[in-house]
């Protein structure tokens, strides 16, 4: 499969719930992501095409969280390594800067909390 994608995802180590908007019905789990798309898990299959509106909390640094309405356009959707599961790749839309700012920041802040695991675990290994 071609890479079309012009940033880096970022893997999630807590998976985050993403929701239908209309019904709050859980469609997955982010597995990795941009600002621009993310990778969910699920145990429906997602159709290639269709459009949703769904919605997800962001943590942040500070405890309050910020939730993110969004549209997704899903591009593709394959039967995952775990039975019964599906990953399913979709693209952003229509999102605010306000949006695309709290993405990143989670982005950031994730890849903080990454690298100061990866420093800890390395400094208690050398104790």
């Amino acid at each position: 499969m071609e890479n079309n994608r012009q940033r880096e995802r970022m893997h999630v180590v807590a998976y985050l719930k993403v929701r239908e908007r209309e019904t709050d019905q859980t469609m997955g789990r982010v597995v990795d992501i941009t600002s621009q798309g993310m990778r969910l898990c699920s145990r429906h299959p997602l159709q290639p095409g269709n459009h949703t509106a769904f919605k997800v909390t962001l943590p942040s640094m500070d405890g309050a969280g910020a939730e993110i309405d969004f549209l997704a356009e899903v591009i593709w959707c394959n039967q995952a390594t775990l039975p019964g599961y599906y990953d399913a790749g979709v693209q952003l839309q229509g999102l605010t800067i306000n949006e695309e700012e709290a993405i990143e920041c989670f982005i950031e802040n994730a890849r903080f909390e990454d690298r100061f695991v990866a420093v800890s675990e390395s400094l208690s290994m050398k104790n």
